[in-house]
């Protein structure tokens, strides 16, 4: 079948470019620090020597190439990819390049968590599959960011990390522009969306210590309004948040707000532009 075939391809290109700094990174030891510690030993008498002989030389790996991301820059990218999340959210809820006419969000996973639950209490086999297939899409994509960075730093951006996550958060968006509106393909395109706000999420959840989510608002939302009302008593504690979270979420809401009239004039297209994106802060990861 076509639709196998795409989706294969589809697996097999988000393989390797999640599989691209394990191979960077592979092998890569710290020649200067171990001579130094074959130095030493040498310095020693004859008994150190020897003890030294059975003691295993410590492997030091490459540090993979980490760029300082600023609070300012951190916010600044946040409200881009809220932005395109929200837009990417807005064109699978609005149903219009669903075959069936399928509303499901793509930012987060929530309403999956209570509909798959409903669906199997009804005996709604259908439901309970393709809202737990939401769910798993979206796990998914943050166990690829975790598998990527398994060490991330706080506003600390590791080049080969978030160059490969962005990139194949990109091959997804673009084979989710394919595959929407086939019948054949079902909802998978869907489910692409949702492996890539999974990735994007983590990355900048874990960039920033969780002050940028950048996909998931509810807990944001929740959050603005326990910031909002410590304000209003006088505590001032949480106030930088509370305009960060504002801010995000007015990007995202943004996004959301785009995303119609961008389906009703290109149609799947639209989400080429989020597609696009990624692949911009990719190849700009570098140059932080």
């Amino acid at each position: 079948m076509v639709y196998s075939r795409k989706l294969r391809l589809i697996l097999l290109l988000t393989i390797v470019a999640l599989s691209l700094p394990q191979a960077r990174c592979l092998g890569r030891r710290a020649p200067r620090a171990a001579a130094n510690v074959s130095n030493g030993n040498r310095k020693r008498g004859g008994r150190n020597r020897r003890n030294a002989k059975s003691d295993p030389v410590p492997v030091i790996t490459e540090k993979i190439d980490c760029r300082p991301l600023s609070m300012k820059a951190a916010v600044g990218y946040g409200m881009i990819l809220s932005l395109n999340s929200g837009f990417v959210n807005g064109i699978c809820l609005s149903g219009l390049l669903s075959f069936d006419g399928t509303k499901q969000a793509s930012a987060a996973v929530t309403g999956a968590w209570t509909n798959s639950a409903l669906g199997l209490a009804n005996g709604k086999m259908d439901q309970f599959s393709f809202n737990l297939s939401c769910i798993l899409s979206y796990v998914f994509g943050s166990f690829s960011a975790g598998y990527v960075n398994p060490n991330p730093k706080i506003f600390e951006v590791s080049v080969v990390a978030t160059r490969t996550l962005f990139i194949a958060a990109s091959i997804l968006l673009y084979s989710a522009s394919v595959l929407c509106g086939e019948e054949e393909a079902g909802r998978s395109y869907i489910l692409l969306a949702l492996i890539a706000n999974g990735i994007q999420n983590s990355v900048t959840s874990s960039a920033t210590g969780n002050l940028v989510r950048s996909s998931h608002f509810s807990g944001i939302s929740s959050d603005i309004g326990t910031f909002l009302g410590q304000f209003l008593r006088g505590n001032n504690d949480n106030l930088l948040k509370l305009k960060v979270f504002s801010t995000l979420a007015l990007c995202f809401w943004s996004g959301g707000y785009l995303s119609f009239s961008m389906v009703e004039s290109f149609g799947s297209s639209a989400i080429l532009v989020s597609s696009a994106l990624y692949m911009i802060l990719a190849i700009g990861a570098g140059f932080l």
